[in-house]
């Protein structure tokens, strides 16, 4: 994991109002998936399976292992504050909700130089049917479980190097409800 400081992250940026997570507006960040999608009926008819289209094989050919992990979150309330963003450069990162009610996920662009465009910064609120995705390379801040705790599945590809997790601290960046 690389920590890195912002240059000039003195500044104050204005607050960002969170809106309900959808795959238009994700897109540019990864992908949203939702157990209400389409679903064929298996075993037997008592189960249903609901394909979620995940690139989740796309890597870089230097991350070898395919790393899954259980996150258990505490709830936060908001306004929220973010200080850490952070980026997966040779994986994309799935995030597949197995308890939660809502959950705030913070994404920005990256600016000329790789590093994070707060002033592109975007908030979402997800729920329970929603899976996330984000693209290899995308900075965010880590995921914050909202109104009760959390747990996700989460797996991204790793080459245990310092490429598999790069944070960056960044001047306080307020999200609202």
């Amino acid at each position: 994991m690389t920590l890195r400081f912002a240059a000039g992250n003195e500044g104050i940026y204005p607050p960002i109002d969170s809106r309900p997570l959808d795959a238009k507006s994700f897109a540019p960040f990864g992908g949203v998936f939702s157990f209400a999608g389409e679903h064929t009926r298996v075993n037997q008819g008592r189960g249903t399976r609901t394909n979620l289209g995940l690139d989740s094989h796309t890597h870089d050919a230097r991350a070898t292992r395919l790393q899954s992990a259980l996150y258990r979150l505490q709830p936060s309330r908001l306004p929220f504050t973010v200080t850490i963003l952070e980026r997966h450069p040779l994986s994309a990162q799935l995030f597949l909700p197995l308890r939660v009610g809502h959950y705030l996920i913070v994404v920005c662009g990256s600016g000329p130089d790789g590093w994070p465009d707060v002033a592109t910064a975007c908030a979402f609120t997800g729920n329970a049917t929603q899976a996330i995705q984000y693209h290899a390379g995308t900075w965010h801040a880590p995921l914050v479980a909202l109104d009760q705790p959390g747990e996700f599945l989460m797996q991204l590809w790793e080459s245990d190097t310092a490429l598999d997790c790069e944070e960056l601290a960044v001047a306080p960046l307020a999200i609202n409800a």
